[in-house]
This record gives structure tokens, C-alpha cells and sequence, in this order.
């Protein structure tokens, strides 16, 4: 390419002008492409919300489009929620969710009670969407139906996938102990761990917060020589992965002091969040 106004075009993109002092001189284009980032940029807060307002009406359009494909109205039902939840509305996620399901059942049938692979992910969002609206008793029955899909459950070639399992457990214990049952929450918890070990090793956040989870349990059940145990393996794995300043880091050395004083703990619930299928632990 030639040289225009002492610059070069390269590959056909705009000119770079240099004048007379050697100063950097903008052509039309670069003034109204500058131009058009300084005004998005002075007022982003009201681009970024009406791009997802934008992308949420578009999946609101293709979810409920009977006409639609199905695998199309579930990922746009999925998408979704998720904006829903992003701005709070945890309530409508749920119904998103609760939608997806019922098209995968009409495209996938009842087999064995809601036993088919590709209903595991609906089944443990909306668990966990159950557990935090305290609507326990069916939070229980889908994580244990999403659990027993997951343990079975391969990738597209044909590989398990442990990590699923891990994390349903895990859910799944934490609905538990908002029902009360600490011991049946712990064989979960402990079950989840010796997949965690496996895969992530003891030092790893995932890892960590099943440990810290237990280590509530057990002060709940009345042992804190165990929940002392295993909050100190927690601390542990967070002093490693954690900043210093994390408040999960700093929850963990609190509740471990109050226990080694003789106190039980008696506040909180357990963390987590692996963001496998919505949300694991209790937050």
C-alpha cells in the first residue's frame, strides 16, 4: 500500500498521519471512533443495562416460544434465569428452571422417576433454589434424584464425571442439615471429601470448604475435638488459596478460636459455590 499524509495503511486499516512536528494526527475516522468510546465510556452503567435487558428479553422470547426447539427453549431458559438471579430475582430463576425441566420431560419422558441423564442439572438447580426458599423436604428428594443421575453420569466420551457427584453431594448435604439430619449431611460431606482428595488434593478450596463444612457439622452433633480437626485442615487449604483478608479464611480462624476456648459455635451455615449447576452449599 502507498503512503498517505507522510503515514502508512496497513492491511487496509485506517491511517496513522503524522504532521508536520511529528505529532500523531487523527483522521475522521479515529475522531469519531474516539468520539463513540469517550460517550459509552461516560455513561456505561446505562449500555451495560440495556444490553441485558436486551439479552434477557431475547431469551424471554425464545424460552417461551412453543414453536421453538426444545433444546433451544431450555438454554434460553437457562440463560435466563441466570440474568434473573444476577439481579436478585431468585424467585423467577426458579420458575426458569422449573420450566426447563418440564420441556426435557416431555422431550426425555418419566424414565424410572426422572432418572435420565439429561435431567440432572435442572434437578439439582432447582434443589438448591428449593433449600434456600426453606422448602427443604423437596430440595431432599431432587438433589438425592440429581445425585443418583450424577454418580452414573459420563461425559460425550464416555469418561465419568466425578466432579458432578462431588458437588451434588455436597449440595445435598447441605439441604440435609437445614432439615436437621447431621448424621445422614456427614456421610454426604465425607463421601464428597474422598472425591475432592482424589481429584484436587487436600490443599484446594473445593476441598477446604467440604472440610470446613464438616467441621460444622460435627460441632452441631456436639464433637468439636472433630469439628476443631477438621476446621484446622480447612484453614489450612484456605491459607493457601485465600487472601489473608478473605472473609471464609477469617470465618474458619474465628470458629476455631471459639472452639478451642470450650464454646460451641451454634451460628452460621456452611460455604461453598462451585458453579457446576447453580450453586453448591449453603450461603
Amino acid at each position: 500500500s502507498g503512503s498517505r499524509g507522510g503515514g502508512v495503511e496497513r492491511g487496509g486499516a485506517m491511517s496513522c498521519a503524522v504532521g508536520a512536528d511529528g505529532q500523531h494526527v487523527c483522521s475522521p475516522v479515529e475522531v469519531q471512533v474516539h468520539n463513540t468510546v469517550a460517550a459509552v465510556a461516560s455513561d456505561w452503567p446505562v449500555h451495560l443495562s440495556w444490553m441485558m435487558q436486551e439479552y434477557s428479553l431475547a431469551n424471554h422470547g425464545v424460552a417461551e416460544d412453543a414453536a421453538a426447539d426444545p433444546r433451544a427453549r431450555v438454554e434460553a431458559y437457562n440463560r435466563w434465569g441466570v440474568l434473573l438471579s444476577s439481579g436478585g430475582d431468585f424467585k423467577r430463576r426458579l420458575a426458569c428452571h422449573e420450566a426447563a425441566l418440564e420441556i426435557k420431560r416431555a422431550q426425555y419422558g418419566h424414565p424410572a422417576g426422572d432418572m435420565h441423564a439429561e435431567l440432572a442439572h435442572e434437578l439439582q438447580v432447582i434443589g438448591n433454589h428449593y433449600s434456600m426458599f426453606e422448602r427443604h423436604g423437596e430440595a431432599v428428594t431432587y438433589l438425592r434424584r440429581a445425585l443418583h443421575i450424577n454418580r452414573r453420569r459420563t461425559d460425550p466420551k464416555g469418561n465419568p464425571m466425578p466432579h458432578m457427584e462431588s458437588a451434588c453431594l455436597g449440595d445435598l448435604a447441605s439441604a440435609l442439615m437445614s432439615q436437621g439430619e447431621v448424621t445422614e449431611a456427614l456421610e454426604c460431606y465425607k463421601a464428597s471429601l474422598d472425591i475432592e482428595l482424589k481429584l484436587y488434593g487436600e490443599v484446594h478450596k473445593h476441598s477446604a470448604d467440604t472440610m470446613f463444612n464438616m467441621g460444622m457439622a460435627y460441632d452441631r452433633i456436639g464433637q468439636p475435638a472433630a469439628a476443631v480437626r477438621y476446621l484446622r485442615r480447612a484453614l489450612a487449604g484456605y491459607e493457601t488459596c485465600l487472601s489473608p483478608e478473605h472473609p471464609t479464611l477469617l470465618r474458619t480462624q474465628a470458629n476455631l478460636n471459639t472452639l478451642k476456648r470450650g464454646h460451641a459455635i451454634h451460628a452460621g451455615g456452611g460455604v461453598g459455590g462451585r458453579d457446576t449447576s447453580g450453586g453448591r452449599g449453603e450461603l
